[in-house]
């Protein structure tokens, strides 16, 4: 019996990974998007994505400079204090750069710019950050909760 299977995302990374490992097994495959590049090595795609995060963040920050300075001061604030998020997991600054990964969706540099205005208003009211914004942060990254995303996507890349 033959596997008809289908993925969309990061699902058609591993559909096309069992079509090229296992194709005797396989009926038909479907991908709707996480196709993976056809290049040689992957230091080619990071290349590409370097330059393309890098015109992402210009972009946002063109758009919105205020926040130049409330991510600054928002990363200091970090930097001092422990802060666990509803999730279970660490506010740290890396954990903050995170919300970078949504610059790749059309549109939602306009969420991240909400999320920075939140903490910046919780600071500027409160002097912490509020359970509700964390919270809003934590459900937009929600690696506490879906561990397997941040173990098994990125290592996807580096398959030789």
């Amino acid at each position: 019996m033959k596997w008809s299977i289908m993925g969309q995302s990061f699902d058609g990374f591993c559909c096309v990974d069992c079509l090229s490992r296992f194709p005797e097994a396989l009926q038909e495959v479907f991908t709707t998007g996480g196709r993976p590049p056809l290049v040689k090595h992957s230091d080619q795609v990071y290349k590409y994505l370097f330059r393309k995060v890098a015109e992402r963040n210009n972009a946002y920050y063109n758009k919105y400079a205020e926040d130049i300075h409330r991510v600054k001061h928002i990363i200091r604030y970090i930097e001092k204090e422990n802060i666990t998020l509803p999730s279970r997991g660490r506010l740290s600054v890396l954990r903050l750069r995170q919300l970078g990964i949504l610059f790749g969706f059309h549109g939602t540099m306009d969420t991240v710019h909400e999320m920075i205005t939140r903490f910046t208003s919780d600071l500027n009211q409160f002097g912490y950050f509020t359970r509700p914004t964390l919270a809003a942060f934590s459900d937009s990254l929600p690696f506490d909760t879906m561990p397997l995303y941040a173990l098994v996507h990125e290592p996807l890349y580096a398959r030789k």
